[in-house]
């Protein structure tokens, strides 16, 4: 639902870097390499620079049942989608200039 706030943020920052957690998650590297340029910072150049930033390894809150989550219901994901499509065609709208618009379209599955 980042549609409600983002125009919000424009209003209130100059500049804004949109970043998905999916992306981070899988490539931290380069995630993190965008997010620091983008704030005028220098990312490591070697292994022993990224050792202290990456980490400990990245936890998710809970537990995960063995095997991975259940499959989702049909009639749930339904529901979740008709929700949410809405706000997500808005926020792929707002970000129709990005670099990476084509990426948040393939993601948004919208």
């Amino acid at each position: 639902m980042y549609s409600v706030f983002y125009r919000r943020w424009q209003a209130e920052h100059r500049r804004l870097l949109p970043l998905r957690a999916e992306e981070y998650y899988a490539r931290p590297k380069a995630v993190l390499t965008r997010a620091m340029r983008f704030i005028g910072v220098a990312p490591p150049t070697d292994e022993a620079g990224w050792a202290p930033i990456l980490s400990p390894m990245i936890q998710l809150a809970g537990s995960r049942p063995k095997g991975g989550a259940p499959p989702m219901a049909a009639a749930t994901r339904e529901l979740l989608r008709t929700f949410y499509t809405p706000g997500l065609r808005e926020l792929l709208g707002l970000l129709r200039d990005e670099p990476d618009a084509a990426e948040w379209r393939a993601w948004s599955e919208v």
